[in-house]
């Protein structure tokens, strides 16, 4: 068990003893079962229905519905197409303020809405945009 860092002199990249004994990786995945995996694959082959309400989406989506205790659970391709499917289903017009220190993605999907983002840089201390920091 990893011991407790106390100070920032206590992190592995300031010459702390590491958390862990194994570097981890962003992105590396949790594969779990590995036999339970490659059935799933096997069968999402065997069905050729790898996506578009295929049965492994319907039960992702109710898996996740059941979790939120929602009624609808919509899965998208990746985030840029679920912010935008947002923006409509919202209806959002105009401008909207977004953290200058965001993915591209964000700017993107308000953009391809016609909608403009305005940069506001974040209120030291407190972790929330400052409107007196407004890039306009």
């Amino acid at each position: 068990m990893a011991r407790q860092k106390n100070s920032v002199s206590d992190l592995a990249v300031f010459g702390g003893a590491p958390a862990f004994e194994d570097a981890l990786h962003v992105g590396r995945p949790n594969i779990g079962d590995r036999a339970r995996l490659m059935a799933r694959f096997n069968k999402i082959l065997d069905d050729r229905w790898l996506t578009n309400h295929g049965p492994f989406v319907r039960e992702f989506e109710q898996r996740v519905a059941d979790r939120l205790g929602v009624k609808h659970c919509v899965a998208m391709g990746n985030g840029t197409v679920a912010l935008e499917i947002a923006i409509r289903a919202l209806g959002m017009k105009g401008e909207v303020i977004v953290p200058s220190f965001t993915f591209v993605a964000t700017v993107h999907a308000l953009q391809w809405q016609a909608i403009t983002p305005v940069f506001g840089d974040i209120a030291a201390g407190r972790h929330a945009l400052d409107r007196s920091r407004l890039n306009r």
